[in-house]
């Protein structure tokens, strides 16, 4: 507890890189991991190397004990270069994790495509997500079939906002997403918010049968509130379930949505591109 990693030097100009090498004896080769009860601690001003693409490899907050949860922990000014999954703050489903914030981090270059996930919270309550840039996702990890640039899973009272995702083209894989509520049986989101963010340049070449391109997507969620968004989708492809700008999947209720520019110019003939799709 307590304790602040923070890459900038306190005399000079020099900034710390952590370059983690992949090492396949280990389930994963991570960064930077506080674990379990870990509260108000800071990562900032760090570069980040993870040649452990493949792999949910990262830097970050996570619960491995079911009864613990890291809470009041911030990661800021961070540049992630390389990694499976770029940042985290996770909890458990018996213990969420509180008040977390990952806020100005810059994941992925405009050259490189060397990241698969950007951002992931889950089992959370009040994480706030903002001023990040996600760009250039395009491997594929072990963790999950898909690039998704911010991803929410069982949270509630979430804010993401004033977030640029952009870039993110899967050649394979069921999904390239910008930002994702999601949720599972038992397990749903509830009052998360998504506004103010800017999410353009989602793609994706896979023809696998749960294929789709979105731009914000949400299933299992309960009172989402979707506000000041502009998304861009454009393209050609043939994903089996289509694209949107907004895909509203199975069991969402009460969605709230306002004042956003959703546009798409893609084609993804023989199936259907939407601005707007809602699975009933």
């Amino acid at each position: 507890n307590y304790v602040t990693i923070d890459g900038v030097s306190l005399t000079g100009a020099t900034t710390l890189t952590i370059h983690t090498l992949s090492n396949t004896a280990f389930i994963y080769n991570d960064g930077i991991d506080f674990f379990d009860n870990s509260d108000h601690n800071v990562i900032q001003n760090i570069i980040f190397i993870n040649e452990d693409g493949g792999r949910p490899s990262g830097s970050g907050f996570v619960s491995e004990n079911s009864a613990l949860a890291p809470d009041s922990n911030l990661i800021q000014n961070n540049f992630v270069k390389q990694a499976g999954i770029a940042l985290y703050a996770t909890g458990s489903s018996a213990h969420i994790a509180k008040g977390n914030i990952i806020r100005g981090n810059i994941i992925g270059t405009e050259t490189d495509s060397l990241i698969a996930f950007g951002i992931i919270v889950t089992h959370s309550q009040n994480t706030i997500i903002e001023n990040n840039v996600v760009q250039n996702l395009r491997l594929t990890n072990s963790y999950d079939a898909s690039n998704v640039g911010i991803y929410s899973y069982f949270d509630s009272g979430d804010i993401i906002r004033n977030n640029t995702v952009q870039n993110i083209k899967s050649s394979s894989g069921y999904t390239s997403t910008g930002i994702l509520l999601s949720g599972g049986t038992g397990e749903v989101g509830n009052n998360n918010q998504v506004y103010n963010n800017m999410v353009y340049d989602i793609q994706s070449k896979s023809t696998q049968s749960d294929s789709r391109v979105t731009g914000i997507q949400m299933w299992q969620q309960n009172s989402p509130k979707i506000f000041f968004n502009s998304v861009y989708l454009s393209g050609t492809g043939a994903n089996h379930l289509g694209s949107a700008a907004l895909y509203i999947d199975i069991q969402c209720t009460n969605v709230d949505l306002k004042n956003n520019i959703f546009v798409t110019t893609r084609n993804e003939s023989p199936y259907t591109a939407s601005s707007i799709y809602l699975l009933s």
